[in-house]
C-alpha cells in the first residue's frame, strides 16, 4: 500500500514495464488487494481497491475497451487490449460490487467482459474455437499471436461470476 498513488496507481506494477504497466499486472495487484480485504476485513484495503477500481472504471471505454497498458493517471499507453487484464480488471470489478453494493463496478465490469466476449471465436478452426487471445487485436505485444491458457481462465471465471450476480439479483 505505500506504493499506491491517491488516485489508485502502484508504483512498480510491471515486470517489464512499470511506467507503462499491462492491465494484466494492474489487475493482479487489484485482485490481491482486495483479496487481502476478504480475509483481514482491513477497511485500508477496501478503501486502496476502490481508489484503483474507481480509475480504472473511468478509463474503461463505454465498448469495454481497456487499453492494454496505462500511464499513472490510467491514460492509454497501447494501442491494443490485453484480453487477460480486462478479464481479470471485470472479475474484481464484479468483486467490488459484491462488497459495496456500487452498480458502476457491475456495470463497469459487464462492459470488460462484452468488449473479450466479442473477441472470441465459436467457429472456425477447432485449436481456436472458444479460445482467448492475448491481445486483441491479436498482433498486440501481450501473447502476440496467441491463444493464452490463463486468457480462458481469467475470462471463465469472471463469467460465471457475473452469471452468478445476475442470478442472485434476478
Amino acid at each position: 500500500l505505500t506504493k499506491q498513488q491517491a488516485n489508485g496507481w502502484f508504483e512498480s506494477n510491471c515486470l517489464n514495464d512499470p511506467i507503462h504497466p499491462l492491465s494484466h499486472t494492474i489487475g493482479y495487484v487489484l485482485r490481491g488487494v482486495l483479496e487481502g480485504h476478504l480475509y483481514s476485513g482491513r477497511a485500508d484495503l477496501l478503501a486502496a481497491s476502490v481508489r484503483t477500481a474507481d480509475s480504472l472504471v473511468k478509463a474503461i471505454a463505454d465498448d469495454g475497451y481497456l487499453p492494454a497498458r496505462m500511464d499513472r493517471d490510467f491514460k492509454p499507453a497501447a494501442d491494443f487490449v490485453c484480453l487477460t487484464g480486462s478479464v481479470q480488471i471485470a472479475h474484481c470489478l464484479f468483486l467490488l460490487f459484491q462488497l459495496t453494493g456500487e452498480k458502476r463496478y457491475f456495470e463497469a465490469g459487464q462492459r470488460l467482459t462484452r468488449f473479450v466476449r466479442r473477441t472470441i471465436w465459436l467457429d472456425g478452426p477447432k485449436e481456436t474455437q472458444g479460445g482467448v487471445k492475448g491481445s486483441f487485436p491479436i498482433n498486440g505485444s501481450y501473447g502476440q499471436w496467441e491463444y493464452l491458457n490463463w486468457a480462458a481462465k481469467f475470462c471463465i471465471d469472471a463469467n460465471l461470476l457475473e452469471l452468478d450476480i445476475q442470478a442472485a439479483n434476478a
